[in-house]
């Protein structure tokens, strides 16, 4: 991941268009059509925009490729937990030996896609596309939206990881450079 220390927050101008190079938003290479999204919200949270930046093949693949086993770990487990408390509070009307038959075949199957998961996980997730995952997340931030209003146009503040990107994407949008962090 590059330092942080070498981002560009970048002001312009936002009537709904904004002009985007052709070079990814993440590592700077040449794109073609595909795009990584980024929403933001006003103030008040009324009025959301997106915006899409270009991204490479590259870049794209490896976000896309990522597994994030968290949430389902996360899930997996607190349903497995409440699966274990149920088997000791049978109700009266399940026999015992249909209860405990179904509850063991829930618990393996909640084990299977837990695992199912952390193999998918190791396979997917190389060091490279951890790398470019989070290089592709922290590229590029909307720091703030301020609407288009009756009489004025509206604001975008964007925080980029790739000074090159920027530079070019200000000089496109006739946006100027707040500060270089």
């Amino acid at each position: 991941m590059k330092n942080e220390e070498s981002r560009s927050i970048v002001v312009c101008d936002f009537d709904g268009g904004l002009h985007m190079p052709n070079t990814c938003v993440v590592c700077g290479s040449q794109t073609e059509n595909i795009r990584y999204e980024k929403s933001a919200t006003n103030k008040f949270h009324t009025r959301k925009v997106i915006v899409s930046f270009p991204i490479c093949e590259d870049c794209f693949q490896a976000d896309k490729d990522y597994v994030n086993q968290t949430p389902v770990l996360l899930i997996g487990s607190v349903a497995f937990l409440l699966s274990v408390f149920s088997l000791f509070t049978r109700p009266e009307k399940y026999p015992p030996l249909l209860f405990i038959i179904g509850g063991i075949t829930w618990l393996l199957m909640i084990i299977s896609y837990l695992l199912y998961t952390i193999i998918k996980a190791k396979k997917m997730n190389t060091s490279d596309v951890i790398r470019r995952h989070n290089e592709v997340i922290h590229s590029v931030k909307i720091k703030r939206y301020y609407p288009q209003q009756k009489n004025s146009t509206g604001t975008l503040v964007i925080d980029f990881g790739n000074n090159d990107f920027a530079k070019q994407f200000r000089k496109r949008n006739h946006g100027k450079i707040l500060e270089k962090k």
